[in-house]
């Protein structure tokens, strides 16, 4: 049986397949079982509905493995994740999940980008007979219309049950029932006329609206007088109240999105409801899809509140939403970018680091002599261990040995690499009659998956440390700084948003960072480190701040050579069917390598070997087809070196010397920054988690929101780079700017943006 449910750790796979494999000996069973996904009707959009799961198995059918895999339309339904009502039988060793899953076969209705799958693995030594309810599904209803509940029978092994000995029990397909969920419209809601209820000024005819499952009665939304203007403004990101205030969604963290909802039409808007639309998302993040906010008065503001969480299973990500008001009537507000950083969890490690009996007077241990267990707890974790707790056990004789302090001790949290330092005082009467004495110590934090048990022994010939005060002679260990360390750069962050796009203006943006991978012979440290961070970083201010329009855009990570020259050829017909309005920006981090007898500089696609540069992309041969016809400008930005150097050690470990690289000529209207010059190299600044180049291009582009001229650029590269590079690195570098002398005398004012 071949179960394809995914999560995030692949041990639980492991486990399920183990299982599965075992082959217990038992007789193979075969018979009927008819599994059902309810219906629901009669929903509401915004209503969160429970779809039930039911199941019946023929008498003399067991089941010792289940899984299950269930489509259903992102644009109707958004899943709540965890079940609700589980069947005790199948309660224990139960995983579900929700989300988006790759590999997957067409299964009508659904479309790669509307499905989702609901998925669940169990699996148990022992079968069971399961009768009635499994479990529920709750659904968020976010569209109106019908909407179809579906088993994924197309991909192999998303739906099956087996017996203990892994046989596949055999289930027709009509033994999978689907199910529908029917969500009602004010159009398919009966209206019918009452009195006596007060309405807004200019109403219709007051209404009761019915269904079969609801009846509110309520005036109907007023024609508007005069337009409303719904504006979203002052958006804002918290993780400060319970969160640790990184500016990022973590593992387990709740973070409260903010805005203004301003009125600035001259009419009422009426019956306003925020919209929370995942354009971007992963397994993992919770939220209320829709919420009502009630009407608005011309010039009325409003600061709401929306709060997002995270599960334990989020993944370190990028997610991106939409945040959208709409109106009764239809004016509805521009919808804003919601775009934050996740992180996966970091799970704590609790660590016994050091134990050492001890008495006060040192020497053999003596029965009946006051002595003491002196040792160190250390968290040796990514994570921080919460509410730690430690007991001390007396393992042998516990009647013959006396506590004389503390036998259990709470410790708060520990952050990570901080340790306590904590003593257990005891001692034997004259009737105690081992060799040794054994104590075992359990700790435990809030997960109760991360602590220890440990077992410490002395034996009765043992020399024993002599004792120190801890309070006052013990040498207290000195305090480790825990340094912060965050996912994302300043510059990353409050990236400028300019509201304006040109639909002339395209950028071709590569980060080749991982080359290892691709080639056979050279070690990971031929890599080029945060290229791809730095080219994701690139293609955020190209969207938001240098109104490049995203479907302008083409951005690849660790790109081969085919795909590198189909990229360029792209752009160059694009150039050409422009006819003179083109403005180009390129983008490239990566390797960079001269040839060895024309030290022609040549890009370094990941599949191409440094012992051959020739079979990467020629500047000259790109320069050149850049300008060879009509545009604007053209602006191309290199952060990468061609002298054999690299982020890191050389791509160039077979060849015995640098060379250095003769510049390649520009024409037309075309511009080239580049991160270094000569035998330089171009240099990653860790601690930004970008190249030097890179992270003061941005910072740039972040400080003029994109209104600096290119000489100011240049200008300021060569100044910040170098200096900080010889402050963190001890190392030169020397931004270029390399100018076609067919520029006109004004392209030193022109502004990137």
């Amino acid at each position: 049986m071949k179960i394809t449910v995914k999560y995030s750790s692949a041990t639980l796979s492991l486990i399920f397949w183990a299982i599965l494999a075992m082959g217990l000996g038992f007789g193979h069973v075969q018979g009927q079982i008819t599994t059902t996904i309810g219906n629901v009707s009669g929903a509401f959009v915004g209503e969160t509905i429970t779809v039930p799961v039911t199941v019946s198995m023929n008498a003399g059918i067991s089941v010792a493995a289940i899984s299950m895999a269930i489509d259903y339309d992102s644009t109707k339904l958004t899943c709540l994740g965890a079940v609700t009502s589980l069947n005790p039988s199948i309660s224990a060793n139960f995983l579900s999940h929700c989300g988006l899953f790759s590999n997957l076969n067409p299964n009508a209705p659904y479309t790669a980008a509307t499905r989702r799958q609901f998925r669940v693995a169990w699996f148990n030594l022992v079968p069971v007979t399961i009768n009635g309810l499994m479990f529920n599904i709750r659904f968020v209803v976010t569209s109106s219309g019908n909407s179809t509940i579906k088993w994924d029978l197309a991909s192999a092994g998303n739906c099956e049950y087996a017996d203990e000995v892994a046989d596949v029990i055999p289930v027709p397909a009509s033994g999978w029932v689907t199910g529908t969920v029917s969500a009602g419209t004010p159009g398919a809601i009966t209206k019918q006329p009452i009195e006596n209820l007060s309405s807004y000024e200019g109403a219709q005819a007051q209404q009761t609206w019915s269904s079969p499952r609801i009846q509110v009665r309520f005036a109907e939304i007023p024609r508007p007088k005069l337009p409303a203007r719904l504006v979203i403004s002052d958006l804002g990101f918290s993780d400060r109240v319970g969160g640790n205030g990184n500016s990022i969604l973590d593992a387990e963290e709740k973070v409260v999105v903010s805005f203004k909802l301003t009125n600035e039409g001259q009419g009422e808007a009426y019956k306003t409801r925020l919209i929370l639309k995942a354009l971007h998302t992963f397994p993992g993040i919770t939220y209320t899809p829709v919420q009502d906010l009630g009407d608005f008065k011309p010039g009325e503001s409003q600061v709401f509140r929306v709060e997002l969480g995270a599960a334990r299973s989020i993944p370190t990500e990028e997610a991106l939403f939409e945040l959208n008001v709409s109106e009764g009537n239809g004016f509805d507000a521009d919808p804003a970018d919601l775009r934050f950083p996740t992180q996966a969890f970091k799970s704590p490690l609790l660590a016994l680091a050091d134990a050492v009996f001890s008495s006060k007077s040192g020497g053999n241990l003596v029965l009946g002599e006051l002595l003491a267990l002196d040792f160190v707890v250390q968290n040796r974790g990514q994570g921080v261990a919460k509410r730690v707790r430690l007991r001390v056990n007396r393992v042998n004789e516990p009647e013959n040995i006396f506590v004389m302090g503390d036998e259990e001790f709470d410790l708060g949290n520990l952050a990570p690499n901080e340790s306590k330092k904590l003593r257990y005082e005891f001692m034997t009467n004259k009737k105690y009659s081992l060799k040794e004495i054994k104590l075992e110590l359990v700790a435990s934090e809030e997960y109760k998956e991360y602590g220890f048990r440990k077992v410490e022994k002395v034996g009765l010939d043992a020399v024993l440390a002599v004792r120190q005060n801890l309070e006052v002679t013990g040498r207290k260990d000195a305090e480790i700084a825990i340094t912060d360390v965050s996912l994302v750069s300043d510059v990353d962050r409050n990236i400028p948003y300019v509201e304006a796009r040109n639909p002339h203006r395209y950028a071709l943006i590569i980060g080749n960072e991982d080359y290892a991978t691709h080639q056979v012979g050279i070690q990971t440290e031929s890599n080029v480190a945060f290229a791809r961070n730095d080219a994701r970083s690139f293609k955020s201010y190209c969207e938001r701040t240098l109104g490049v329009p995203v479907a302008n855009i083409d951005f690849i990570t660790d790109a081969t050579a085919a795909r590198t020259k189909q990229a360029l050829d792209k752009l160059y017909k694009i150039i050409q069917a422009e006819q003179g309005e083109a403005e180009v920006l390129v983008y490239y981090a990566g390797h960079g390598l001269p040839l060895e007898n024309t030290k022609e500089p040549y890009l370094i696609p990941v599949d191409v070997s440094g012992a051959d540069p020739s079979m990467g992309i020629s500047l000259s041969d790109m320069y050149s087809r850049l300008s060879q016809f009509p545009s604007k400008r053209v602006v191309v930005f290199l952060d990468a070196c061609f002298s054999g150097g690299s982020r890191g050690t050389q791509l160039l470990a077979m060849r015995a010397v640098r060379i250095k690289a003769d510049g390649a000529p520009v024409s037309g209207n075309l511009m080239v920054f580049s991160a270094s010059s000569g035998e330089e190299s171009a240099l990653p600044w860790t601690e930004k988690q970008h190249g030097f180049f890179t992270y003061h291009l941005l910072k740039k582009l972040q400080e003029s929101q994109g209104m600096v001229t290119y000489e100011s650029l240049a200008d300021y590269l060569r100044k910040e780079v170098r200096l900080q590079a010889l402050k963190v690195s001890g190392k030169d570098q020397n931004p270029q700017l390399l100018a076609s002398p067919d520029l006109s005398p004004e392209w030193t004012q022109w502004t990137i943006r």
